[in-house]
């Protein structure tokens, strides 16, 4: 019998009233760099700076 994961409820850090579409469009664009990042590495076998 499968299973059914359970949702945990979670608290954002801060009120979703105060982010602007520029702040996301930040971390977005900080997430990308970090994303491109980890993929050069695993293909270049550096599997450790992948962690990081």
């Amino acid at each position: 019998m499968q299973q059914t994961p359970q949702m945990i409820p979670m608290m954002p850090s801060f009120p979703p009233t105060n982010i602007t579409t520029e702040q996301i469009q930040k971390y977005l664009d900080e997430n990308k760099k970090l994303i491109l990042a980890i993929l050069d590495n695993q293909n270049l076998g550096k599997l450790a700076e992948c962690a990081q």
